[in-house]
């Protein structure tokens, strides 16, 4: 299901109506410096609920009022407050469906090897490792 594209090969411009994320994991500088941080602003906002369960579910409208801010297509950066373990929540299909609803782009967190993304160092909590195959997302390396 998903694909992994070069990033020579890749046209940023040719991304209309696609309907699913892509992921950078090595982004231009361009592209770095265009792209919105959203981690502050989706931990404002759930802040207003008390509960980890509260937030989870809240979790998806909260990105999407965020992203809602933006410019059409924006490409958004520093998604870590997403990987909260307290949310227990599988990240990539939180961003599958809000993409759904508002196209947008993410700037990876963390690494890519050998068809996986990876979220943090094993050993830590939040550590996660996704098999690319198995979303429908477009990766850019």
């Amino acid at each position: 299901m998903g694909d992994i594209i070069k990033a020579y090969q890749f046209d940023q411009n040719d991304t209309a109506n696609m309907m699913k994320p892509i992921i950078y994991c090595d982004p231009s500088k361009e592209i770095n410096d265009s792209a919105y941080s959203v981690s502050i602003p989706i931990a404002k906002e759930l802040q207003k609920y008390d509960s980890p369960m509260m937030r989870t579910m809240r979790l998806e409208n909260s990105l999407l009022g965020v992203i809602g801010t933006f410019d059409d297509e924006p490409v958004i950066k520093e998604i870590d407050v997403l990987f909260n373990p307290s949310y227990q929540t599988d990240v990539l299909k939180l961003l599958i469906s809000a993409c759904r609803k508002k196209p947008f782009s993410i700037i990876w967190p963390g690494r890519y090897e050998d068809g996986r993304l990876y979220y943090a160092e094993e050993g830590y909590e939040d550590y996660k490792v996704y098999e690319i195959s198995n979303y429908d997302i477009t990766v850019v390396i």
